[in-house]
């Protein structure tokens, strides 16, 4: 169509070109991503080689840089998956200028939670990222919709506080007592 309305050379550079682009857009974002990292990689060795921090490879620094709205990052126990991940938190912070109550950090147990805790802390010095665990996140987001803590069970035989083995014990006598279908797979 560009010859059919006598398009000026110029013109038709600039559409083919554009043409070219959207073709081949997935190429070209995928280009364009790897040049950003290898760019920010190296404009960040200063962050990166600060002493007190823990060494990142090339990976690893590429994880911390990529600017995707996730990222996700699959590796084995011990890789170093929190380090990158306190890396990462610390970049946002500190080089990318996002603020702090604008991160959640989530951790499924506590132990882990306490350790990224410290990492992001400690190695990094960014104090005001929250760090919980998936079960607290959970918690907090139930007692601020009904204002109260959850009972484990809505029943006033229930024990709101004590161990597991109780709420185990109250939901086996529950079941003996009413349920025979479950009396009669114990036995």
């Amino acid at each position: 169509g560009l010859n059919k309305f006598k398009a000026k050379e110029g013109i038709k550079k600039q559409v083919l070109h554009f043409r070219l682009l959207i073709n081949n857009s997935g190429n070209q974002r995928s280009q364009s991503n790897d040049a950003f990292m290898r760019r920010e990689i190296e404009a960040q060795k200063a962050f990166f080689g600060a002493p007190g921090r823990p060494p990142l490879d090339e990976q690893q620094r590429q994880a911390v840089v990529c600017d995707e709205d996730q990222t996700l990052v699959l590796a084995g126990a011990g890789s170093g998956k929190t380090s990158v991940i306190a890396a990462k938190v610390a970049y946002l912070v500190k080089i990318r200028k996002v603020p702090e109550r604008e991160i959640l950090l989530l951790t499924y147990a506590k132990k882990a939670r306490g350790e990224m805790d410290k990492r992001v802390k400690g190695s990094y010095g960014v104090m005001g990222v929250p760090c919980k665990t998936i079960h607290a996140l959970g918690l907090s987001v139930i007692q601020g919709v009904e204002g109260r803590s959850p009972r484990m069970l809505e029943d006033d035989k229930a024990p709101v506080k004590g161990s597991q083995l109780m709420l185990e014990d109250t939901i086996f006598q529950t079941l003996m007592a009413e349920n025979k279908d479950f009396i009669a797979k114990m036995v």
